[in-house]
């Protein structure tokens, strides 16, 4: 990354926690739950969140999240983005909407006044019935879209409405942890059950990708009913109902 203005006192303690972060195991969701709540710290925000989201434009399509700092009133600003849709919030829907027409790969990381113009995100509809009410407002986001698929991973971080806005230091700070350590946000799988056979430790590979059946035929040289099988086979080894709960796992790197 370019050389950009940084707070140093953050990015000492960012230091600090990828350190920290270093020595906790990967699985249960500890390391994850550490680093979230460190950069949460680190930004001064009064809420965090990791999600993985199917697609912003779908209700229902946030189908895991790890959240810090939520209490009651707090989490109706978050609930109504599961039933409704992320893009009831207008940063995530301008944030999705940028992502796919980016070229880049990596993650992106923007501000609400990054997206939003002032008038259109304080006066939001979203803003006004939930995020107000809740004592919040400014927003720090990044997406990692997952290639070849409509899922990203997000994270966001809100501030108290009294609290200044998230600014371009802010940005950066979290970029900079994103661009080298996000594995420590969104964990790899921890391994693969020895019951998988080759093939289908193969076909898991094309549907952590986002593969279809079609797609993965085509990859592994397959007719399309032989990749339906293998298909139905992993998801009989971990114990899941579908492509989405699979990728839920992957996100928690909880493969047990």
């Amino acid at each position: 990354m370019k050389s950009r203005p940084l707070r140093w006192e953050q990015l000492r303690r960012l230091m600090r926690l990828v350190g920290e972060a270093s020595e906790l195991p990967a699985e249960g969701g500890l390391r994850q739950g550490h680093v979230l709540e460190g950069l949460r710290q680190i930004l001064n925000a009064a809420t965090a969140a990791a999600v993985l989201d199917q697609d912003t434009r779908r209700p229902g399509a946030i189908v895991d999240t790890v959240l810090i700092g939520f209490d009651d009133v707090r989490q109706d600003a978050f609930d109504v983005m599961i039933r409704e849709g992320g893009a009831i919030n207008p940063a995530v829907q301008r944030l999705r909407e940028n992502i796919e027409r980016r070229q880049e790969s990596g993650p992106y990381v923007a501000t609400d006044g990054d997206l939003v113009r002032g008038h259109d995100w304080s006066e939001s509809p979203y803003v006004l019935e939930y995020l107000r009410p809740s004592g919040l407002d400014h927003m720090l986001v990044s997406a990692h879209m997952i290639q070849g698929t409509t899922h990203l991973r997000g994270s966001g971080f809100f501030r108290r409405r009294e609290d200044r806005p998230f600014d371009e230091r802010d940005r950066n700070v979290l970029e900079l942890f994103l661009l080298d350590h996000a594995s420590f946000l969104w964990p790899a799988p921890v391994g693969t059950p020895a019951r998988l056979a080759p093939r289908e430790a193969e076909t898991l590979k094309y549907l952590l990708a986002g593969a279809s059946d079609k797609s993965i035929a085509a990859g592994l040289g397959i007719s399309v009913h032989t990749a339906r099988q293998y298909v139905k086979s992993i998801y009989r080894a971990f114990g899941v109902g579908g492509r989405a709960e699979l990728l839920a796992r992957h996100m928690r790197g909880s493969w047990v």
